[in-house]
């Protein structure tokens, strides 16, 4: 393939001095100075350059995907918005698309408008740009006229009530697992508050009705959300069905500043759920009947030859240190580039609540995903602060329950 080059050159102190921009021999050349790209004077600035080199990518590929789908357009116009903010950081890019075209459904466009917007290689380039929720008109929430029923990408998908609330700061159980604290902990309710906020206030998630013939997996998968939540498992049917390039990153950090980490870790820098898988010989079983192989294939498992052939499969981290910090597990050569996030994830995510105290389905399944989830998140019809303080003696009596279960 082919290489572009463009030359800046710059002469003097950052506001006094002043460069010029040559983009390649010469098809184009444009003065730029502070003023002209963190105020309001004359010339160009890299930022309006990066506009104008997404706006005409994505329009040149959005254009061969219509080809593709035999509705040809007569013409496909981009304007990109590139919004640079305190930092300085490129904190967004806004694609405002107007095509001519015939012969396409507005569902049949949208799902193309993804797709270039997800695969057009300017959009891979500039891949650390927050992504953000966009519909068919390149408007997003906030906008004039943006149009909440006509959506190209949403920019969150799938969210763990637990990484929200342990990236906040927040617990649901108190730490010795006998008292529920989540109705009177502050981090708590904002978080789950803001699960049901990102669908009812910010129209960044879809809500129910959006999701009912679509996944939120699957709507990842085809690029209809923008970011999603998963484990290391996921990663092998990641590398094998992504259409487009991805990567991983930790869980955010909620607007406390706080979080709550295993073992309440100091260092650690975000939060979350992680999950385990243990093995085990049950009773009655094949493995019963047959105890010594099976232990000796649980041996395998466990041991640094199965650690690395699981790793290999891309689905498991390691449970030996020694062998998760190696290429066996980050395999630098695939997806994801950023794999080291797994290993402080397992260092610094929690096991879930379910862990530390017994029946937890019993005493919390009913009250959380019968009455404070449906009514909080999904349907966003009660303020998490009321629900769970109206359900607070009821989370309270089933874990008394629970723990009297064991005496």
């Amino acid at each position: 393939m082919s290489i572009r080059n463009s030359t800046a050159t710059w002469k003097g102190t950052l506001k006094e001095g002043a460069g010029t921009m040559t983009i390649g021999a010469g098809h184009y050349e444009g003065p730029f100075t502070f003023a002209s790209r963190f105020e309001s004077g004359e010339g160009t600035n890299p930022e309006e350059l990066i506009g104008a080199a997404h706006a005409g990518c994505y329009s040149m590929f959005l254009s061969a995907l219509l080809t593709g789908n035999n509705t040809p357009p007569k013409r496909v116009t981009t304007t990109a918005a590139v919004h640079l903010e305190a930092g300085p950081t490129i904190a967004r890019i806004d694609l405002v698309c107007e095509a001519d075209v015939e012969g396409v459904s507005a569902e049949r466009f949208a799902e193309l408008a993804a797709e270039a917007k997800a695969k057009c290689p300017i959009s891979k380039a500039l891949a650390a740009v927050e992504t953000v929720t966009l519909d068919a008109n390149g408007n997003h929430p906030g906008d004039e006229g943006f149009d909440a029923n006509n959506i190209v990408q949403w920019g969150l998908g799938d969210l763990w009530f637990e990484n929200i609330v342990y990236g906040n700061g927040g617990r649901i159980i108190s730490e010795d697992g006998r008292t529920f604290v989540a109705a009177s902990d502050q981090n708590t309710i904002d978080a789950v508050q803001f699960l049901s906020d990102i669908t009812h206030l910010y129209q960044i998630h879809p809500n129910a009705q959006q999701t009912s013939s679509m996944s939120l997996g699957q709507m990842f998968e085809t690029g209809r959300v923008a970011i999603t939540t998963n484990g290391r498992w996921g990663v092998t049917g990641y590398r094998t069905n992504l259409p487009f390039e991805w990567d991983v990153r930790p869980n955010p950090v909620g607007p406390s500043g706080e979080i709550t980490s295993y073992m309440n870790q100091e260092d650690c820098t975000f939060a979350g759920w992680s999950g385990s898988v243990g093995l085990a010989i049950i009773a009655g079983s094949q493995g019963e009947m047959h105890a010594e192989e099976a232990f000796r294939f649980i041996e395998y498992i466990a041991g640094s030859e199965g650690q690395v052939e699981q790793a290999a499969l891309g689905f498991q981290i390691p449970n030996q240190v020694d062998v998760a910090m190696t290429d066996a597990f980050l395999q630098p050569d695939q997806a994801p580039a950023n794999a080291e996030i797994f290993l402080e994830a397992a260092r610094c995510e929690s096991p879930g609540p379910w862990t530390q105290t017994p029946l937890y389905g019993q005493w919390f399944d009913d009250n959380w995903w019968n009455g404070v989830w449906p009514r909080v998140v999904v349907d966003g019809v009660a303020l998490a602060e009321d629900e769970l303080a109206e359900r607070e003696q009821a989370f309270q009596a089933g874990l008394d329950e629970a723990w009297a279960s064991l005496d």
